[in-house]
């Protein structure tokens, strides 16, 4: 049996360098990285750490996309935990990590494949904290969060991390702006939410603020960005007929409506 408490602040001092570095797979924070380089440079913030040892504990039940030192505090805290990364060498790290810290991990549930082929299938409304930290890409970080959303228990935290991407940043703000969250708290690279109410999978655009204000049928900077887009596209036919009918708009007394066309 480990001391928690300075098996803990060893790992915030002394963080283990868990990730390979590669040009193909992840974009670079820290200047002079090669390929086949292992950093810490990727770990989870210490803030988002404390948090997360302060919030769970053996009677916990956590999920994660991605792992890493959040990997080893919730094994730490002894989390009914999974985990879900293609990368089995990043596992065996974590796993030797622990081994050499005394710390259990008989209630770590490691998923060595895309989280697109585990989510589905480990269905349940049991988490009490889900952390979205893996691939980046679109549609990723929003796949993630389909389904960790509706499975997280109201009261329950979601941390998302990385919002330096913007397709974390998009989340964020959607987030932000849902009636079924609330953010806890915020720092640089990550924010955490806690779900105060249910997530409708087939929830409409009227009920998501920050998608409806968004749309160019909403708002005049969403028309703008769009004949920008336009503009940019070279495509000057579109460009002259979309002109068009927010002049007939005007006349009509509803700027940016399309008029009725009459069949």
């Amino acid at each position: 049996m480990c001391n928690k408490d300075a098996v803990f602040e060893e790992l915030l001092r002394n963080p283990p360098a868990l990730h390979e570095y590669s040009r193909n797979k992840v974009i670079p924070t820290k200047a002079g990285l090669v390929d086949g380089t292992y950093t810490n440079s990727w770990k989870l913030s210490n803030e988002d750490l404390r948090f997360i040892r302060k919030h769970v504990g053996p009677n916990s039940y956590t999920i994660e996309t991605g792992a890493g030192c959040s990997t080893i505090v919730f094994a730490l805290m002894g989390c009914h935990h999974t985990v879900i990364a293609p990368d089995n060498a990043l596992f065996n790290r974590i796993v030797d990590y622990c081994a050499g810290h005394g710390i259990g991990r008989d209630q770590v549930n490691f998923e060595c494949k895309c989280s697109e082929d585990v989510l589905p299938g480990c269905w349940t409304d049991l988490y009490d904290l889900a952390l979205i930290d893996g691939r980046h890409g679109f549609p990723q970080p929003f796949f993630d969060w389909y389904y960790l959303s509706q499975m997280l228990k109201i009261g329950g935290y979601l941390i998302l991390d990385d919002l330096h991407l913007y397709g974390s940043e998009i989340l964020f703000n959607f987030m932000l702006n849902h009636p079924s969250w609330v953010l806890d708290h915020e720092c640089l690279g990550s924010a955490t939410f806690k779900k105060i109410g249910d997530v409708n999978p087939y929830e409409e655009i009227c009920n998501q603020p920050f998608m409806k204000f968004n749309s160019r049928q909403e708002v005049m900077v969403a028309k703008l960005r769009y004949l920008k887009g336009l503009i940019a596209r070279h495509n000057w036919s579109l460009l002259m007929h979309v002109m068009k009918l927010g002049f007939q708009s005007v006349l009509c007394g509803r700027f940016g409506e399309r008029p009725n066309i009459r069949r």
